[in-house]
């Protein structure tokens, strides 16, 4: 997330307001197609609760740091990246714990948070690091051009290191969660999500694809920390995980399917 801030400049945070239309395209496909398909997964298979509670959780949590660096990738524009990405984490204060709650009335024992538990994991993974590297960027940009490649790097190492001690520890309950459905409720999930975002993306193959990269991206940080609080039991986390696992294979194949390897914005010009 640093290196997303050093990357640009405090006015990249009011761009995506001259392009209404692809926030509020953004909104829908995070925060409407991906929880509603969710809840009407887990609601539909024979998941158990807290299992359920991890994918619905994992669902409407708000997207993960590495998002705009997938979404910059996909050809979208930096100043448009960091301003939508902004957008969304700041609407996600309010739309979480709405939906939780709503979703509350429907299932019993369905996980709850408030603003003020989200603020602290958003605040210390999001918000802090993104305004250090924005003031560092725009103080001294030139010292900001050297280390926001290396804040990446150290970054994206670090995620994987993580995840892969993370794997290793829970990889032999892994396949517990294939049979009863929730594999298939996490790939409807995904696959639903990718669609709404390339539909709502428009006619520009960079904007489709950032997109479609958003409305899976989700932060399992965040979702780890609401189902902590709402449940010992690991098996949420374990749910939560396979999520991940999941929307990574499958938007590689996405991008790799439509886009074959080629830049996004190279696809673009010649669509």
């Amino acid at each position: 997330m640093a290196s997303v801030g050093l990357s640009a400049r405090p006015r990249d945070l009011t761009a995506i307001y001259r392009h209404p239309q692809l926030l509020l395209r953004g909104l829908v496909a995070v925060n409407l197609v991906v929880p509603i398909v969710a809840l009407a997964m887990v609601l539909i298979l024979p998941i158990e609760p807290v299992v359920r509670a991890g994918i619905f959780t994992m669902a409407v949590s708000p997207l993960a740091v590495f998002a705009p660096g997938k979404m910059s990738k996909a050809g979208a524009k930096a100043s448009e990246v960091i301003s939508l990405y902004a957008a969304l984490i700041l609407a996600a204060f309010i739309i979480v714990p709405v939906t939780l709650a709503i979703v509350a009335l429907l299932i019993p024992r369905a996980p709850i948070v408030t603003v003020a538990m989200l603020a602290r994991p958003l605040g210390l993974l999001v918000f802090i690091p993104l305004l250090v590297g924005l003031a560092v960027g725009s103080l001294l940009p030139a010292m900001a051009k050297r280390l926001a490649p290396i804040a990446n790097g150290l970054g994206t190492t670090a995620v994987f290191v993580a995840l892969a001690i993370v794997v290793v520890q829970f990889a032999d309950r892994l396949p517990g969660l294939v049979g009863d459905g929730t594999l298939l409720a996490i790939v409807t999930v995904i696959v639903s999500g990718l669609a709404a975002g390339h539909l709502l993306g428009g006619r520009d193959a960079a904007h489709r694809s950032a997109l479609a990269v958003a409305a899976v991206t989700r932060h399992p940080g965040i979702a780890v920390t609401i189902v902590n609080q709402n449940y010992h039991d690991g098996r949420a986390v374990l749910a939560i995980l396979l999520f991940l696992l999941t929307s990574m294979v499958i938007v590689a194949i996405y991008q790799f399917f439509f886009f074959g390897g080629a830049s996004i914005a190279d696809a673009g010009r010649r669509r």
